[in-house]
Formats: structure tokens, sequence, C-alpha cells
């Protein structure tokens, strides 16, 4: 989440799309650092591409929303922090908080 103020945006897809789309999708990430992509289930689309404070729901990888949200929201007007670092993070999505010991 902290990449999209740093005006990163974020693609996730249903883990069931099929590979063909996902490879669609690899290849719009692939040349941008403040492009990332994921699988995430429970997704209420196929696919999802969200920047700061915006986000498009799409149900193809063909779909032309998705090249020209990447386009206009990587690092564009929206973003608080533009020009920091999206590097370093995670690649999971949806970690556990490691459990608090016991206060006894």
């Amino acid at each position: 989440m902290h990449s999209l103020e740093h005006g990163g945006v974020w693609i996730t897809y249903q883990p069931s799309l099929p590979a063909a789309d996902i490879a669609k999708l690899a290849a719009l990430v692939s040349s941008n650092t403040y492009r990332m992509l994921s699988p995430y289930p429970g997704l209420k689309s196929k696919i999802s591409i969200q920047a700061w404070g915006r986000q498009v729901y799409v149900d193809s990888a063909s779909d032309p929303r998705i090249a020209t949200f990447a386009e206009k929201f990587t690092q564009g007007p929206q973003t608080p922090e533009r020009g920091a670092a999206c590097s370093g993070g995670t690649s999971t999505t949806g970690s556990t908080p490691a459990e608090k010991p016991d206060a006894a």
C-alpha cells in the first residue's frame, strides 16, 4: 500500500485468471518499477487496478482501461510522494502480523 503513496500502480487479479491473461498484465508491469502485480483471493472482479485514491475493476486483461489507468496514474498527479522509491517491500499479500506474547 505504501508504494501507492509513492506513485505506484498495483494490479491484482483473481488466482483463477488464465495464465495468458496474467502474462498480458505482467508485460504491463515488467517495464516499470512503479508497477506491481499479484494475485488477490476474493477479488470482486477478475482484475482490479489501483493507485493512490483511485481504483478500477475490470473483467478482461484486454480491457483498454488497464493500460490507460497505468499510464495516467503511474507517478501521476494524485501521488503524494512522487519520486520516492518503490522497492524493498514484501512479495506476499495478506500476511499475518506476529502474535504477541501472553502478558501473564
